[in-house]
């Protein structure tokens, strides 16, 4: 299940974030979202000592800039906290994807074709072929995995 939350720090993106098992961080090369993307690992790192975090890079022209974005991220994330950053890949700038949003259309759906779908279904293949990240941390990480998983016949 992947849970979309607000940009920022308000208190229901922490709580949503720090109950997952694998916070996705989504950063555009715009500064900002450089800041609020950083804000954000901080105040999960610092109130609710989470270490990892995976990180997509949005709207960005090509894997190089996405690249470069992210060592931005990281490099500032390694200085000042002590916390994993992974990269997980990119969705290009993408005029498709643009329109499909605005006519509120899955790119996938409406124009498998599109450089974004594509990078789309690049990302998820690494969700679907990624093992658990780890043990669960508790709280409501046991709640998504009774909720979510099914049980076998019989239990």
């Amino acid at each position: 299940m992947i849970i979309d939350t607000a940009p920022g720090i308000d208190h229901n993106v922490l709580y949503l974030n720090s109950a997952v098992e694998n916070i996705q961080v989504i950063v555009t090369p715009d500064p900002s979202s450089l800041a609020d993307s950083y804000a954000l690992i901080k105040v999960l790192n610092s109130q609710y000592k989470e270490d990892r975090f995976s990180v997509i890079c949005n709207q960005v022209q090509d894997e190089a800039e996405a690249l470069q974005l992210f060592k931005r991220l990281s490099d500032v994330a390694e200085k000042f906290l002590c916390v994993s950053l992974n990269y997980t890949g990119f969705i290009p700038q993408d005029l498709i994807l643009r329109r499909a949003t605005k006519s509120q259309q899955l790119v996938v759906k409406s124009n498998p074709g599109a450089p974004s779908a594509q990078a789309f279904r690049d990302i998820a293949k690494k969700y679907v072929s990624n093992q658990p990240v780890g043990n669960l941390k508790g709280g409501m990480q046991f709640f998504w995995e009774q909720l979510i998983v099914p049980k076998a016949v019989g239990e």
